[in-house]
């Protein structure tokens, strides 16, 4: 595990022009969390707003672009710096259609376990998704309120026993995991950005750490507007 102290390990700003080659990683955990794009997504100045918000460094960031993902995806290579025993994960998405399976914003799994954001086959509503082992442990869900086509923030947070989604900063639901919580943090797999996603994604975080959501990236302005997401 990451011996890191709490800070945002993986942060992919999505940032850049044309097809995908790499995502460079942001983030303290360095070069080594960079993502490789394949050829079915693109960058599209299609963005939740042009200013981001971290209130956590009190860091303002142009915000130029974000990844169309069609049908394809981010493949961020599997590290011990992203199996914190307590994380969260954030990200605005925005879907364009209703897909028709269950399309992955962000996951993370392998034989034991899995963790991730999705949406919710032939509807525009999301949830999030948690595997463990054991008889009746797989498809662990909360499932958040939103059922459109606009900009959302989504915020997972999971504190080695327990997982909370948050949407645009609401609380969404509450859930105790069952089976053995371990194979959320030990996952020898990659980490995926978008899988089948029809729509856009942007401003990918992974902290070490549970965040509240006053924490949460925003989107908002340098003049201190906080923007109502579209």
């Amino acid at each position: 595990a990451s011996n890191l102290s709490a800070d945002t390990i993986g942060y992919w700003r999505m940032e850049g022009t044309g097809t995908v080659g790499t995502v460079v990683n942001e983030g303290d955990g360095g070069s080594v969390l960079n993502g490789t794009g394949d050829s079915f997504a693109d960058f599209t100045n299609d963005v939740p707003h042009v200013h981001i918000y971290d209130p956590i460094s009190g860091t303002y960031f142009n915000n130029i672009s974000s990844l169309e993902m069609g049908s394809g995806e981010i493949t961020v290579p599997d590290h011990d710096l992203i199996d914190a025993p307590n994380f969260t994960i954030e990200c605005f998405t925005r879907l364009t259609t209703n897909a028709g399976g269950f399309a992955s914003y962000i996951s993370r799994s392998d034989s034991g376990g899995r963790w991730q954001f999705d949406s919710i086959k032939n509807s525009a509503k999301s949830r999030t998704r948690w595997d463990t082992t054991g008889t009746g442990n797989d498809n662990q869900t909360i499932n958040s309120a939103t059922n459109d086509f606009n900009w959302h923030h989504y915020a997972v947070t999971f504190d080695g026993t327990n997982i909370s989604l948050y949407t645009d900063y609401a609380l969404q639901g509450t859930k105790t995991l069952a089976g053995n919580v371990g194979d959320a943090t030990s996952i020898t797999n990659d980490l995926i950005i978008g899988s089948a996603l029809q729509g856009m994604l942007d401003e990918v975080r992974y902290f070490n750490a549970v965040l509240q959501p006053d924490q949460f990236l925003r989107a908002q302005s340098p003049q201190g507007t906080l923007v109502t997401i579209r």
